[in-house]
């Protein structure tokens, strides 16, 4: 692509001049350009002062005329919501031009003489053009009025989940007087509003439109911007993906979000890693911090457990406390609702939650300080969860955690959290998770058969296989009128009353 010259490609551009571009705010492809100069009399440019594209810089209008041959242009301010004018200062003026106009209008009244306009600031909401010059600030009523430029901002574009509220702002160009404000959010909750910034929830996946109307003394106007908003419903499935180390160089990672608190989580590189390797890890400096019990998470993006089937969840942790009366704490949740409510599925506090001595220094992990940890997640009724580390502050010390991934246990992973179940591994439902026996287990019926004997003399024989495989339950209630009895396997186990 070659070289575009504005001014002239035989214009020769001093090495102290410069360019400053202007963008219309209702139409990004109008553009304006002056030249400016560290001289302090007119540049050798006379002509070719002032430039405007309608298409986005491809082709340039020359927009100089004679009236701007004995100035020294500083600035450019676009007026929004008027018909493209702008207004440029000068080193002794302040000029105004827009597209119903032939020729610079020279607005200079009542201000001092050989005023330096160093910056010009339209200021909306009194009507008001204010000039930063030489001479201190001045200010005077615009040019001419115009309706209001609606402008919509907003503090996210894509919501999620567990972030799923937008706080909307009105950046609009508006004079006080006669302020009103219509918005309308399609899909959002609520779908519309009269407040200036409103707050605006969005429940379902999906692209929403957003559209501001903005009524003043001076008229109206209104943008609508299509698919502002995207609603991003994601669920990790892939185990690759579900493994997190903290090795990239972005934090929180990429789907992981630090919910809102006084303080937070950071990534940190550490010399030993629990691998003994030199490794990336997230942390909170509780050394550092003094915000008593009051709680930071670290959550993950949502985790499909329907690929297993036996969810784990597994990480290494490492912490010391500074000491006795200076201590932390650290929590692992879980949410089923998008984090609307929490579970506890483990927490350690203090001595308990230490992997090394007491330190009275801020500290760093050695390799034999990391230990490792493991959760069930089995318990969970929700196909997808979230997770979300919680740093409890006590103005102790480091708290590390790495290595976090979601794994299948088929049995041979021990967990430390209660997990209800038949722990008989006999039974048809043993639970080779479970560590509490829930009283559950139940086994293979074969089958049974009642025994009754009359008064006297009775042959009786046969091969039971009872509901009940405690041998000594099915005879007992006849055992004073049994002989012999014998096991499944043949083998004399009781010889009874005779």
């Amino acid at each position: 692509m070659g070289r575009y010259y504005p001014f002239g490609r035989n214009h020769k551009q001093s090495g102290l001049d410069s360019l400053r571009p202007n963008v219309s705010s209702e139409n990004a492809e109008h553009i304006w350009m002056v030249r400016t100069s560290m001289y302090g009399t007119p540049s050798d440019g006379q002509g070719y002062d002032v430039f405007k594209s309608t298409n986005g810089g491809n082709t340039w209008i020359n927009w100089t005329t004679p009236t701007l041959n004995s100035e020294n242009i500083t600035n450019i301010e676009h007026h929004r919501g008027s018909n493209g004018g702008v207004y440029i200062g000068t080193r002794q003026a302040v000029y105004y031009r827009d597209n119903t106009m032939s020729d610079w209008a020279l607005y200079n009244s009542n201000l001092p003489l050989q005023t330096f306009s160093v910056q010009l600031i339209p200021y909306y909401k009194d009507g008001k053009l204010k000039n930063g010059t030489n001479q201190g600030v001045w200010e005077v009523d615009f040019y001419t009025e115009h309706p209001p430029s609606a402008q919509i901002a907003a503090d996210k574009l894509s919501v999620n989940c567990t972030n799923n509220t937008v706080q909307f702002y009105n950046h609009s160009a508006m004079k006080n007087s006669g302020q009103e404000f219509e918005w309308s959010f399609p899909g959002g909750i609520p779908s519309s509003s009269s407040a200036e910034n409103p707050l605006v929830y969005y429940a379902n996946p999906g692209n929403y439109d957003v559209t501001l109307t903005v009524n003043d003394t001076n008229g109206s106007d209104t943008q609508t911007i299509s698919n502002l908003i995207t609603y991003e419903d994601l669920s990790l499935s892939d185990l690759n993906e579900m493994e997190e180390t903290f090795e990239g160089s972005n934090f929180p990672p990429s789907g992981w979000t630090l919910p809102e608190s006084g303080y937070s989580w950071q990534g940190i590189e550490v010399s030993s890693g629990s691998d003994c390797q030199i490794s990336n890890a997230a942390y909170v400096d509780n050394y550092s911090i003094n915000q008593n019990n009051v709680e930071a998470a670290l959550m993950s993006p949502k985790i499909n457990l329907e690929v297993f089937d036996n969810p784990t969840l597994s990480f290494d942790y490492a912490y010391v406390r500074y000491g006795n009366n200076y201590s932390d704490g650290l929590k692992v949740e879980i949410s089923s609702d998008c984090g609307a409510t929490w579970v506890t599925l483990w927490e350690a506090y203090g001595l308990d939650l230490a992997t090394a001595p007491d330190q009275g220094s801020w500290w760093e992990p050695e390799c034999d300080d990391w230990e490792n940890l493991n959760i069930s997640l089995s318990e969970a009724t929700a196909e997808t969860v979230n997770i979300r580390f919680v740093n409890v502050n006590g103005y102790g010390n480091s708290l590390f955690i790495d290595n976090i991934n979601f794994i299948n246990n088929d049995g041979s992973i021990n967990v430390v959290n209660p997990i209800q179940g038949c722990i008989d591994s006999n039974a048809t439902n043993y639970n080779p998770i479970a560590n509490i026996d829930d009283g559950s287990c139940s086994y293979v019926s074969y089958g049974g058969q009642n025994i009754n004997l009359s008064q006297g003399w009775n042959i009786f024989s046969t091969y039971v296989v009872p509901s009940n495989t405690s041998f000594d339950q099915v005879v007992s209630p006849i055992q004073e009128n049994i002989i012999i009895a014998k096991n499944y396997l043949g083998s004399l186990s009781s010889r009874l009353g005779f």
